[in-house]
């Protein structure tokens, strides 16, 4: 199949750019409103997702005066940039899943379907940098040591793992084959944090120093979770001859945690019918594998050699 150069003829025109301005004003202390600061340069990030940090807090990665809201036209510019991006890259995973699953696809197919999730993703940007937000105020209601948005944005590695997933969800919800996979693994090679796209996870999203958390597929958060470092989200193993039909299924293998629950080091919660209940606790180091009721606390007796003196 012969591919066409179309990187340079995706234009972008949607309602995207008034929902980033009207997010953008809406900024009140202690979120950064000044446009000229100059912050050091240690974000080693390009491309996409140098592109999609910028666009959400512009001011937090020294592109404040690019997105200033009283620059409509700049900010379009600056969409088209990040639009024809992810349009290039999209495009391309279409015609990889093509090949892999022996199915002919045209250009114009894979054009369609690519020009339709860019436009959603980059029409709900708006709404997305809302949730991220209130991601931050999590971070900052939940970790006594984070001393301000700044640090939390350009720091934090579970606020990096989040950023990215919530981009690569929406691309998910749009079928878009490989690349919203390929958005998280690149979160999780930089934070240790491994979120599956397919998770659905709710407002008020806290990770809370990271390493080695895992979020499966079909995992779904409420609001207000608040999850740290070794935490697992999983299924249960399966023969290799279940694999397929799950597979083909969508049937949900992880657990869901309920609003208000917090989640310490070590925790393992598996399986698809398993429910951690609203305002509940999970203590250190337990293994769940059944539900769990609203406002209980789960944790280890300690052994009967241990002693205190």
């Amino acid at each position: 199949m012969k591919q066409k150069n179309s990187f340079n003829q995706y234009n972008y025109c949607g309602k995207g750019i008034q929902q980033l301005i009207e997010s953008y004003r809406s900024d009140q202390p202690p979120f950064i409103t000044l446009h000229d600061l100059k912050f050091p340069a240690i974000d080693t990030d390009a491309g996409i997702i140098r592109e999609l940090k910028a666009v959400f807090f512009p001011k937090y990665w020294n592109r404040g005066s690019d997105y200033n809201p009283s620059n409509k036209a700049l900010l379009a510019t600056q969409l088209n940039t990040l639009g024809s991006l992810l349009f290039e890259d999209i495009s391309t995973n279409w015609r990889a899943y093509s090949f892999d699953h022996e199915k002919s696809m045209s250009d114009e197919e894979i054009e369609k379907r690519s020009r339709a999730a860019v436009c959603t993703v980059v029409n709900n940007l708006g709404a997305l940098r809302e949730t991220l937000k209130c991601d931050v105020q999590a971070a900052l209601n939940g970790d006594p040591a984070a001393q301000g948005p700044t640090e939390v944005i350009r720091s934090y590695p579970g606020f990096t793992a989040i950023l990215l997933y919530r981009v690569a969800h929406e691309l998910y919800q749009q079928e878009v084959p490989y690349y919203p996979r390929e958005l998280t693994e690149y979160a999780h090679s930089k934070t240790g944090i491994d979120i599956h796209p397919g998770a659905h996870i709710g407002d008020y999203f806290f990770i809370d120093h990271g390493t080695g958390v895992v979020i499966g597929e079909t995992a779904k958060i409420g609001n207000n979770v608040r999850i740290y470092q070794g935490v697992t989200l999983g299924a249960r193993s399966l023969p290799e001859r279940s694999i397929g039909p799950l597979r083909e299924s969508k049937k949900k293998r992880h657990p869901t945690i309920e609003d208000n629950v917090i989640i310490y080091a070590g925790a393992t919660i598996v399986g698809g019918p398993t429910v951690v209940g609203k305002d509940s606790i999970i203590y250190g180091s337990v293994f769940i594998a059944k539900s769990v009721p609203e406002k209980t606390q789960v944790f280890l007796l300690p052994p009967p050699h241990q002693k205190m003196s």
